[in-house]
């Protein structure tokens, strides 16, 4: 068995996070995917923060 964070997470990399369709998984989408899915699921116990400097809209998932 899987975590709720990493159940999610998988989800979005395979493309569930993918909001504009554009078949691109950024950076944003990722986070915006988990954080919403982690906190519903959870009834906000689990709180998934994004700290430190980043792109928004670099890629980290291509959906085939």
């Amino acid at each position: 068995r899987q975590g709720i964070f990493s159940h999610y997470l998988m989800n979005a990399l395979r493309g569930e996070a993918d909001a504009d369709h554009n078949k691109i998984v950024t950076v944003q989408e990722l986070y915006n995917y988990i954080s919403s899915n982690v906190k519903s699921y959870t009834q906000n116990v689990q709180n998934p923060l994004i700290d430190g400097r980043y792109n928004p809209n670099m890629p980290v998932a291509m959906i085939r």
